[in-house]
């Protein structure tokens, strides 16, 4: 059973021979266990994958997101790195005070692309191929504003922050309508809500703000 058959047949409960996988990993795993990481690829690859780098025109960023240093994200997001192959994090939010939203800028080029390259893709792999986007609107906040403004901005309801959570839900439907127009097989979006012990909001403040945007 070829992967994206696999996959499809997992979705529609219709008994897939088995589990379909996808390894997330970050350069830290190919950095410090390359020949373990080789084998575990070889003896199970990956039915699922993204079809990304396809856009008419590429954001602007600085740096590397895995190096040692700054990396500067496509809206602006000023990462600190201090382990090779993690992702850093952002020390300085772009809109620390709400005088400061006029700093943020959408990223545009995200939404140029390029569907023919796209479409090419998927004809040319027996995989299933998720879009080259991951919207996360609660992470994507967080690093724009930093986590503990917008704890507080959840807390106090500021007018502010769901003006900013709007605008960023708006143009992540875009993205994500821009991809709907290819022959992806899914598109996708993501946050990271859970801590070490907890959630990191009250599940009924998750359900008021944050399932109306998933949904």
């Amino acid at each position: 059973m070829k992967p994206r058959e696999l996959v499809y047949r997992t979705l529609e409960f219709n008994k897939p021979q088995r589990v379909p996988r996808q390894l997330w990993l970050l350069p830290w795993a190919v950095n410090n266990h390359p020949q373990m990481l080789d084998r575990i690829k070889r003896d199970f690859p990956d039915d699922i994958v993204h079809a990304g780098g396809f856009l008419k025109t590429h954001p602007k960023t600085e740096g590397n997101a895995f190096e040692v240093g700054q990396y500067v994200d496509e809206w602006g997001c000023v990462f600190e790195n201090r382990q090779s192959g993690i992702i850093g994090e952002v020390k300085d939010p772009l809109i620390r005070d709400w005088s400061e939203l006029d700093k943020l800028r959408e990223p545009h080029e995200v939404l140029t692309v390029d569907v023919p390259a796209v479409n090419a893709f998927c004809a040319a792999s027996d995989k299933f191929i998720l879009a080259g986007c991951c919207p996360r609107p609660f992470e994507r906040i967080q690093f724009l504003r930093g986590t503990e403004n917008v704890m507080m901005d959840l807390a106090m309801e500021s007018p502010e922050f769901f003006v900013l959570l709007d605008r960023l839900h708006q143009f992540f439907i875009k993205e994500l309508l821009a991809w709907a127009k290819t022959d992806v097989d899914g598109l996708m979006f993501m946050d990271d809500w859970g801590a070490q012990r907890s959630l990191l909001i009250a599940p009924a403040m998750w359900r008021k703000v944050f399932k109306p945007l998933y949904k």
